[in-house]
């Protein structure tokens, strides 16, 4: 019996999944995010979540170009991502994953240099048969925090990162940690020190309260601010972001995964980058 192949689905190596918010920033973040992933693997296919109204004015003619309501904020919008596009793949398909949101050309450097990391980790995890993540990594002032079982003094930050194509089937394709799992960590909220229940990590409990309502000496997001009736919702979400940030670092740890920082040793590489190319 001969098997003729869908000639209607794609077999590509690279998965790339951007999520825009930002009417200033989503158009070039989406062309950036365009370039890396064909820099990445010329057989790659860019899908594009929006989770606002706004349009974007251009975009690759192969993107794909999906609507999103926000539910679960990026990560909701980036597990739709995942599930239309493998409808659209061949049953053999075995690509990488790159997620991103469209801060991650806007609030940090992301010059050449910074891109070539970012280019070099991700093509370690095209047709890699071992389970890795990789991506930039971030650390807190109070040093180790626990979530889900297991403590780390290092995470994975999510505003651009990639995973093989086993760590994703690993996860069962859900990247989007339930939202029931999630509500255990939430208190009362009727006061910044009952905003997580008891349940939470004290370390990283004080690590997400100087992060979302600022603490002298701390770093604070960029919309932080003091909890009030009107900005509940708005530190609930952002709150459940991270922790789903946090369990993917978790998961890597509890399953013996392979962690890349694409910053490892950037001091380094930046010396020889700059000594061979004399342009930025």
């Amino acid at each position: 019996m001969i098997i003729k192949k869908n000639n209607n689905k794609n077999d590509v190596d690279c998965i790339g999944i951007i999520v825009t918010y930002y009417k200033s920033f989503m158009n070039r973040a989406v062309i950036e995010f365009e370039k890396l992933i064909h820099n990445i693997s010329e057989n790659s296919k860019v899908v594009i979540v929006s989770n606002s109204t706004s349009n974007i004015k251009s975009h690759h003619i192969d993107s794909i170009f999906l609507r999103w309501d926000n539910t679960y904020q990026e990560f909701g919008a980036w597990q739709f991502g995942i599930n239309e596009v493998l409808k659209t793949l061949d049953d053999n398909s075995e690509p990488c994953f790159i997620f991103a949101n469209d801060t991650f050309c806007h609030h940090r450097k992301f010059g050449t240099f910074e891109k070539s990391l970012f280019i070099e980790s991700f093509k370690k995890i095209i047709n890699n048969k071992k389970k890795i993540i990789t991506g930039p990594t971030s650390s807190s002032k109070l040093g180790k925090l626990g979530f889900d079982g297991c403590t780390f003094d290092r995470w994975v930050s999510t505003y651009l990162f990639g995973t093989s194509f086993p760590f994703i089937k690993e996860l069962k394709f859900n990247i989007c940690l339930e939202q029931i799992i999630i509500d255990q960590y939430f208190g009362d909220g009727k006061s910044e020190e009952t905003f997580f229940s008891k349940k939470l990590n004290i370390s990283l409990k004080k690590h997400l309260v100087s992060w979302l309502f600022g603490r002298k000496g701390f770093s604070i997001w960029r919309d932080g601010e003091p909890l009030n009736k009107d900005n509940y919702i708005k530190m609930r979400n952002k709150a459940s972001s991270i922790f789903r940030e946090k369990y993917l670092t978790a998961f890597s740890i509890n399953n013996k995964i392979k962690i890349i920082d694409v910053f490892y040793m950037a001091h380094v590489k930046r010396k020889l980058y700059f000594l061979f190319n004399l342009h930025d």
